[in-house]
């Protein structure tokens, strides 16, 4: 069984009007400036495809599995709070 954490891209708030929520963004590149490490030394950590590697690393994915998550957070040392920030620009 795979988790994933899933962002809704629109929240309908009726007929008319849209919010687009993106709120949530991933730090991994800011952890990896701030320990000296390449998104490559990550990569090759991750074992991922360099594809969705990118994506991930980009905030350009909706979902991210929880498994990643916690390899992310062993990898670089931190907790699911270092990892992500809110963006709040309402």
């Amino acid at each position: 069984i795979s988790l994933y954490v899933k962002i809704p891209d629109v929240l309908i708030l009726n007929q008319n009007i849209r919010l687009v929520i993106d709120m949530i963004k991933l730090r991994a590149a800011e952890l990896l400036k701030e320990k000296g490490k390449t998104n490559y030394w990550l990569y090759k950590q991750m074992g991922m495809s360099y594809q969705n590697f990118m994506k991930m690393i980009n905030n350009e994915t909706k979902s991210i599995q929880y498994t990643n998550i916690e390899a992310l957070c062993i990898i670089l040392e931190c907790t699911p709070n270092d990892l992500f920030k809110f963006e709040d620009d309402c």
